[in-house]
């Protein structure tokens, strides 16, 4: 009687291996992609919360100078101390955000009489502004999605508050 040959009988698992290795690298990509994404959310999050509380901070001020709160000079200061609170990340004071190659802030405070901002003399509008760019490392440099690896996050906010009352 001839042999007939039926699937799953003798050695065809070499199939099975290639198609493995074929896919593996593929489903490697698309986990540490989910996880890529993840984590940039929470980098993202993380900065625009600090941003806009520092912008807050920033337009509550006092206009006093001697007061504790005072929104002078030392804005971008201010702002730094905020953020790195807020995400954990070091910031370095730099107006020139072109090239984001760390973690950045610079911020400004002005105060507005004007009645179309809502303002007078009595009682100005406090304005906050923060703007702060952070580089993010992905764990792979995926082609078209990054930046040498880098994923470049930035945030700019701006705070409206009247002062003193």
């Amino acid at each position: 009687m001839p042999v007939i040959s039926r699937p799953g009988d003798g050695p065809q698992g070499g199939q099975s291996v290639v198609e493995f290795a074929i896919l593996l690298p593929l489903l490697v990509a698309l986990v540490g992609l989910a996880i890529d994404v993840a984590r940039v959310y929470e980098a993202w999050t993380g900065l625009e919360a600090g941003t806009r509380d520092a912008a807050e901070y920033l337009a509550r001020s006092s206009d006093d100078p001697l007061a504790l709160d005072y929104g002078g000079s030392n804005t971008s200061a201010k702002a730094k101390y905020v953020l790195e609170r807020e995400t954990g990340v070091v910031f370095a004071l730099d107006a020139n955000q072109a090239a984001c190659n760390s973690a950045k802030v610079t911020a400004s405070y002005a105060e507005s009489t004007s009645a179309a901002e809502g303002g007078s003399t009595a009682f100005p509008v406090g304005i906050g502004t923060v703007r702060a760019c952070q580089p993010f490392r992905a764990l792979f440099a995926y082609p078209l999605l990054t930046q040498d690896g880098n994923w470049l996050l930035r945030s700019e906010r701006t705070y409206r508050v009247l002062v003193g009352r």
